[in-house]
């Protein structure tokens, strides 16, 4: 047998041992690993600016700190108990900006839900099946349109914005018609309701006709999760990945 034969055969036994997959970093199937998928199929579209709206702790931030090496980060969390975690955690970083803002179709004030899961805090009505993760917290929070920061802060283009609101991700987009007309976004991530059964996110064919109406093509699905709020089978949410005609024309081979 040969040296692969051999390799291939421990790997199908270790396959079946430990219940897992096992892939080549370069041959993962698409939507597994978004960072690898940019690295494998963008390659050609530099990341420098990122947007991590709904940026909660850092969590995000981090991996993008380590996903797009030498990137500026601009970091946007409304809640204050958790905008103080998210500063705390990433104080070290040079590259990383926080703002107290939550961002939407246009300036102003509104009023979030906080939830005691900081994840799940949100600006809009919440559905009955998810009541009991809020205690009537509300919190006034600034809000501020993408067009309006960039423009303030004279940022041109936005390499990667990623959004995730718990259900406002549309109205974000719709504050950042110039960026996305002028395709000044390249790559987007957005979370969408993938079942009509989600009252909380914006359905996934809500976001798609959005995006599309502004040339931007789905690139991959990602992060799919299962209806967990009444433990059901069926997906609830996922995060989709859009990309710019821009970023079609230079990675193409």
């Amino acid at each position: 047998m040969t040296v692969d034969g051999v390799i291939r055969r421990l790997l199908n036994a270790t396959e079946r041992l430990t219940y897992t997959r096992i892939f080549r970093r370069r041959f993962l199937p698409a939507g597994i690993s978004l960072a690898d998928d940019i690295r494998n199929h963008l390659s050609r579209t530099k990341i420098d600016i990122v947007f991590d709206v709904g940026a909660n702790t850092g969590q995000s931030a981090l991996e993008y700190l380590s996903f797009f090496p030498g990137a500026r980060i601009f970091c946007f969390e409304p809640v204050t108990p958790t905008f103080a975690q998210l500063t705390a955690n990433l104080k070290h970083y040079r590259d990383v900006q926080c703002f107290p803002l939550a961002l939407g179709a246009m300036d102003g004030k509104r009023t979030i839900q906080v939830s005691s899961q900081s994840t799940l805090s949100s600006l809009l009505p919440l559905p009955e099946d998810m009541g009991t993760l809020y205690k009537g917290q509300l919190q006034e929070v600034d809000l501020k349109s993408v067009d309006n920061f960039c423009y303030e802060h004279h940022i041109e283009n936005i390499s990667f914005l990623k959004v995730d609101t718990e259900g406002y991700d549309l109205e974000v987009l719709k504050g950042a018609e110039n960026m996305l007309k002028n395709q000044a976004a390249a790559i987007l991530q957005v979370e969408a309701g993938m079942s009509f059964r989600n009252a909380l996110h914006t359905p996934f064919e809500e976001l798609k006709a959005h995006l599309e109406h502004r040339q931007y093509v789905l690139f991959g699905i990602y992060e799919q999760v299962r209806e967990w709020t009444k433990n059901e089978p069926h997906l609830r949410r996922a995060n989709l990945v859009f990309i710019s005609e821009q970023v079609i024309a230079e990675n193409r081979k």
